[in-house]
């Protein structure tokens, strides 16, 4: 059943302003530590007290930078170190990453840059994606298992986050297209019925994480809810809608590692 589009309220805006929602970023891509198509560097934010009793770090493509808002508020409730680095279109995975065709060169810097970072910070969890969903489904690559092995032999706990699903219309051109109860996608468009991370022998460091119910609920992804707009384009949630999330990211993040 599609969600009730009258918890949209006609005389209250949306925001972010869906003709700006691209700009609606996170401290973290205002600093730079989220890197385009186009670049290898390894850039860095570190927030939280140096000598916190535990450190986690949040690595990987977009749809892990997306949670930012939400992880930076759980780390700071908790007194947790914050370290991140993300980059666009390059998965945390030991597969040699492709882009049209050829390998791209600068995911294979960025991800070598980025383990190195990772072997000398030892942080006690990295949170990252566990799954990739496209319209063409979900999977688990293989890729991601072996950084996961790679982890295991550092001592890093891994937290993988399981991938919110692909929508199938772009969230702020839908709502400034309107009606907004037209911008709606099944999860099923993209996400298998069954986690696929569930079904896969994981290395013992893994544990998972799914908060898909807490951005697409009764099986249905919304443009807008309680008028905060949701989706930017078809697959990153705004740095706003993500900030609305800290309590349930928090309370996944403590049941998950038990800090």
């Amino acid at each position: 059943m599609v969600a009730d589009p009258t918890t949209v309220l006609a005389d209250v805006p949306v925001r972010p302003d869906p003709a700006d929602a691209r700009q609606d970023l996170s401290w973290h891509h205002e600093e730079g530590c989220h890197v385009t198509l186009t670049s290898s560097e390894l850039v860095v934010c570190d927030t939280g007290p140096a000598d916190a009793e535990r450190t986690l770090a949040l690595v990987g493509a977009s749809r892990v930078a997306h949670w930012y808002p939400a992880v930076r508020a759980a780390a700071d409730a908790r007194g947790w170190r914050l370290v991140s680095f993300s980059k666009s279109g390059c998965q945390f995975s030991t597969d040699t990453s492709h882009r049209d065709g050829v390998v791209f060169d600068e995911c294979e810097v960025w991800k070598a840059g980025a383990m190195a970072e990772l072997e000398e910070l030892r942080p006690d969890a990295v949170l990252t994606s566990s799954t990739r969903a496209t319209l063409d489904g979900e999977r688990v690559h293989d890729g991601y298992l072996g950084m996961w092995e790679w982890l295991d032999g550092l001592g890093v706990e891994v937290i993988g986050l399981r991938d919110l699903p692909r929508l199938t219309y772009q969230g702020a051109e839908c709502v400034e297209s309107g009606p907004v109860d037209q911008c709606v996608s099944p999860v099923s468009a993209s996400q298998e019925e069954v986690d696929p991370a569930t079904l896969v022998t994981l290395p013992p460091n893994v544990t998972l994480m799914d908060l898909t119910d807490q951005v697409c609920p009764d099986g249905y992804c919304e443009a807008v809810v309680g008028n905060i707009l949701v989706f930017w384009d078809h697959s990153h949630i705004t740095a706003t809608y993500a900030g609305t999330l800290a309590p349930a990211m928090e309370k996944a993040l403590v049941e998950a590692t038990g800090w």
